[in-house]
């Protein structure tokens, strides 16, 4: 903790502040949907686990990851199912007295910058990524993973070395066009699948944890997402996992829809066929 925030901490690919933040905030959202399924029990465990999550995020002075659980609840409020409603917006409220009680006076501080352009760091994003389009049209195929900072002091000298602090502009440079389509269609393709496994639990209660679990990934997934505006997150494992389960997780509820559509055709079958023999036993009798 220097420079009044938390720095350098996590793993190889998320050591900054913003990006340790989203990493505490999709933990965050695990812990939540945790709490929407646990007895009173585990839901004091889940909520002073949850508090001392937020402090960290707190800590780190994050004003990408202040936006995105923004976002994230947002994402909560608008995909859970409608039993379990209230009770997000109890937690959030939860959430929002423990960010008032626990958030001092520079972290505010710093909060307040999002609305103004004269934050230098800001105003720095917008040229690196200014930049970084230009940097695009010369390279339409991409400079290749990790090039950007390296490419980049031939645009802007005032940045060299700089990264994109945008997981987008940095994966369109560094990927290309191709690379930013396929990312853009990865993460359409998760927020679908998460989608219907939504409608499907709604018509199956029975499967409540599966949605769940999908409301955990589709706000975890919204959180890297728009933390990934100001931060990059495209080389970040995690966020990859994530897809990558939201898809799998879709794919198992397509099966267990396909399952549950060819059990119902079966009973159908079964109560028909007895009829369909009485009738032909019936006639075979009226012959004799």
């Amino acid at each position: 903790f220097y420079r009044g925030q938390l720095q350098e901490l996590g793993g190889p690919d998320f050591k900054g502040s913003n990006p340790f933040a989203l990493q505490m905030g999709v933990a965050l959202a695990f812990t939540a949907a945790a709490f929407l399924r646990g007895k009173l029990a585990v839901r004091i465990c889940l909520a002073l686990v949850a508090s001392m999550i937020l402090n960290t995020i707190i800590m780190t002075r994050g004003r990408g990851a202040f936006l995105a659980l923004i976002a994230g609840a947002i994402t909560a409020l608008v995909s859970v199912a409608r039993t379990k409603r209230r009770i997000v917006v109890i937690a959030l409220l939860l959430g929002v007295v423990s960010l008032v009680r626990l958030a001092d006076v520079g972290y505010w501080q710093r909060i307040v910058t999002i609305k103004t352009v004269e934050d230098r760091s800001a105003l720095s994003r917008f040229e690196v990524w200014k930049a970084g389009l230009t940097m695009l049209k010369d390279y339409p195929l991409g400079v290749g993973p990790g090039n950007f900072s390296v490419v980049i002091g031939n645009y802007d000298r005032r940045h060299v070395g700089r990264d994109a602090h945008n997981t987008f502009v940095r994966c369109a440079c560094e990927l290309g066009l191709p690379g930013l389509v396929m990312l853009v269609v990865i993460l359409g393709k998760a927020y679908v699948r998460m989608w219907r496994v939504r409608e499907f639990v709604s018509r199956n209660p029975r499967y409540e944890e599966v949605g769940l679990g999908a409301l955990a990934l589709l706000v975890a997934i919204t959180i890297y997402l728009v933390g990934g505006l100001t931060s990059t997150m495209l080389y970040v494992e995690g966020m990859w996992w994530l897809m990558g389960l939201a898809i799998s997780l879709g794919r198992i509820v397509d099966n267990l829809a396909a399952e549950k559509s060819g059990e119902i055709r079966t009973s159908k079958d079964r109560s028909i066929s007895p009829g369909m023999g009485n009738s032909y036993n019936h006639l075979e009798a009226k012959e004799g």
